[in-house]
């Protein structure tokens, strides 16, 4: 039997966070994973292969549509998906291996195999023992202090009109391998993954129709980012279909016939080559042996692991973060958890604002997010001042040729404490970061606009939003 401080079971953004900090503040840790390659769901089949997609199809587009506006005269360009798809598979792999590096540094032991607990699985001296089912059917235990569940999340499927067949219907894995360009591509959910994946294969060539039961997309984010990114993405050429409920998928010859009810309660028909569910997520807690370590149910209705403030679960030793438990399904969320529970675990102090967690859609422009909707505001009877500053008013965003977004900042009249945040705008991922590192000190919009902020740069945008606050924006 195996012996360690803590036994972390998932390597995602979470899990492989959690054994970097554990093992800095001295623990002896074992990391056990179920794929051949660390790094979960974000970096072998989500966010990474994801984003060197949208690059890559933002580049095609730049060149086939625009540019022509920056003095380039091109005559053909070829689309050559093989080696986009070897360029995605190759970061991908050297993302991985650099984690496999970071483990070794550290002197993290990383187990290939299936993690869970049985009826066994405390020991006489308290300790928890998980079982590592490996390839080949031998099975090995570990002991441990701790043990903290990252075991992620997997794409929901809709069973009642169609399972996935990784063929016609497919997932947001299949999405990022298709061996060639649909014709034409039905995307089920207008939220991140759906409007991204959707702005890739649209990119490169797919008529795109993207259906979604809510009156606007993305519904947890600000009403403004909405109202936006509908619009663009409608003048890019991609059809959406609102407020509308598919109640059947058939698929025959390689074919999908969707049948769909419009707000008007009329029925409608559709044939596709390849329909992509992209209705959200479900915690992967599925063959862990949760039901044999506590008398109490460990997870919630919707099957995520009940959890304290300190992440630990009802029954002792063992702590879960990330998809597996409450809040976004954001791998950034899950590496600040992760870094959380190892300090906690290791006697240290720790400190995770969740008001300060960023939210972006990689589309382009990004939208970003941080703080309070003003739906959200109102709802809670905040006082607020708004503020919008256009980016036509942005020297930088002019130079993109890419100033139709805007930042609107909220903030509180008698503090001017910043209460939100929401950017569409070229690299607002990165501009974000700003108003977060802001908010989680508490600093005021007048602290924002009385930094000094390059020129030119989209980050000006963010100090004349703040100026805005205190009604004095001056290039708008």
């Amino acid at each position: 039997m195996k012996t360690a401080d803590l036994v972390v079971i998932g390597s995602g953004p979470g899990g492989y966070v959690a054994c970097l900090r554990a093992a800095q503040l001295g623990m002896k840790v074992i990391c056990v994973e179920s794929r051949p390659t660390l790094g979960g769901t974000c970096l072998n089949i989500g966010c990474i292969p994801s984003k060197a997609l949208l690059h890559s199809s933002h580049l095609y587009e730049e060149i086939t549509h625009h540019s022509h506006d920056h003095g380039f005269a091109i005559s053909t360009i070829k689309l050559q998906l093989d080696k986009m798809m070897a360029r995605k598979q190759s970061i991908v792999t050297k993302n991985t291996r650099g984690i496999e590096y970071l483990f070794k540094s550290k002197h993290i032991e990383h187990i290939h195999g299936h993690g869970w607990f049985d009826h066994n699985s405390l020991a006489a001296d308290g300790r928890r023992i998980t079982s590592v089912k490996q390839e080949g059917g031998s099975t090995t235990q570990i002991t441990s202090q701790y043990v903290v569940i990252a075991t992620g999340s997997t794409p929901r499927q809709l069973p009642e009109l169609a399972p996935f067949d990784h063929n016609v219907i497919c997932s947001s894995e299949d999405a990022l391998s298709f061996t060639n360009v649909p014709k034409k591509l039905a995307v089920i959910g207008g939220g991140v993954i759906g409007l991204e994946l959707g702005t890739v294969w649209h990119r490169l060539g797919a008529d795109v129709e993207i259906y979604e039961t809510a009156a606007t997309l993305l519904p947890t984010m600000d009403q403004s980012l909405s109202t936006f990114i509908l619009k663009h993405l409608k003048k890019s050429g991609i059809k959406f279909h609102l407020q509308a409920t598919v109640s059947s998928i058939k698929t025959s010859a390689n074919k999908a016939t969707l049948q769909f009810k419009l707000p008007d309660q009329s029925m409608q028909e559709a044939s596709f080559d390849k329909v992509l569910i992209s209705v959200g997520r479900a915690p992967n807690t599925h063959g862990l042996g949760l039901a044999s370590l506590a008398p109490s149910q460990l997870t919630d209705t919707g099957g995520r692991i009940i959890v304290d403030s300190g992440f630990a679960t009802k029954a002792p030793g063992i702590y879960a973060i990330g998809d597996v438990i409450q809040g976004p399904m954001l791998a950034h969320k899950a590496e600040a958890e992760g870094v959380a529970v190892a300090e906690l675990l290791a006697g240290k102090p720790s400190y995770l604002n969740y008001q300060t967690i960023p939210n972006v859609v990689y589309t382009w422009p990004e939208l970003a997010a941080v703080g309070l909707t003003l739906k959200q505001l109102q709802e809670r009877k905040i006082p607020v001042t708004k503020s919008s500053f256009s980016l036509r008013g942005n020297a930088r965003a002019k130079v993109w040729g890419e100033d139709g977004g805007f930042i609107n900042m909220y903030s509180h009249p008698e503090s001017d404490q910043i209460l939100g945040a929401h950017l569409a705008s070229p690299h607002a991922s990165e501009l974000i970061a700003e108003i977060g590192l802001a908010m989680n000190f508490q600093a005021t919009a007048e602290d924002i606009y009385r930094t000094c902020h390059a020129h030119p740069s989209v980050s000006e945008a963010i100090k004349e939003a703040a100026l805005g606050c205190d009604h004095q924006t001056l290039h708008n």
